[in-house]
């Protein structure tokens, strides 16, 4: 019996993932959910452990893929399951996740509505306009380029031992694949993307 190939999509929000596998005209064959909590270390912060993401994310799927096994498509007499072949990963923009080189997180994740970077964000508006402009954004605290430049002058130790500067769709697709990439939508928000160019600012 041939399976029922589906999509698996995953929405990493803020305090939730979501999945949801559906068949290639639509039909959704199965939702899962898991929760994980904002930490607010001190006013104004807000981090997340990334590796209760991966946690939420194995508890999401396979609620989604337990209601596919159940669903009317594939329970049918002698149906043989559900094949995924393909997946997405969307979420949270902002923010910054540090790993290291083998992927594992050096400090928990900053998320887009922390506000430390306040002072580095400012310190954006005064660069010279020509430097700016190509990046498209106004500065905010929340952006990948200001808590970079908050973890530089705070954890200097921590940002050395680092690899990768993800956004946090990015490292959950890392966590799962072993490659880190970005794309350009999640890119020209970090304030370190040259949307003209299509390439990281110099």
């Amino acid at each position: 019996m041939s399976k029922t190939r589906a999509v698996l999509g995953i929405d990493l929000g803020t305090s939730q993932l979501k999945a949801l596998i559906a068949t290639p005209d639509g039909e959704i064959l199965g939702r899962g959910r898991a929760a994980y909590p904002v930490v607010v270390p001190t006013e104004g912060h807000a981090e997340t452990d990334p590796e209760d993401w991966w946690r939420a994310a194995r508890t999401a799927v396979r609620e989604a893929l337990a209601q596919a096994a159940n669903s009317a498509t594939t329970a049918t007499a002698g149906g043989a399951g559900t094949e995924i072949v393909g997946l997405a990963v969307t979420g949270q923009m902002h923010g910054v996740v540090l790993a290291g080189a083998d992927g594992r997180p050096r400090r928990q994740a900053i998320l887009w509505l922390d506000r430390r970077a306040a002072a580095e964000a400012t310190a954006y508006r005064e660069l010279p306009p020509d430097m700016t402009a190509p990046l498209g954004n106004q500065p905010s605290p929340g952006m990948a380029g200001p808590i970079l430049r908050w973890l530089t002058g705070h954890e200097p130790a921590t940002v050395d031992g680092a690899r990768w500067a993800l956004q946090p769709k990015d490292w959950l697709r890392m966590r799962m694949t072993g490659e880190a990439a970005t794309d350009p939508t999640d890119a020209s928000g970090t304030l370190l993307f040259d949307l003209p160019r299509n390439a990281w600012a110099d």
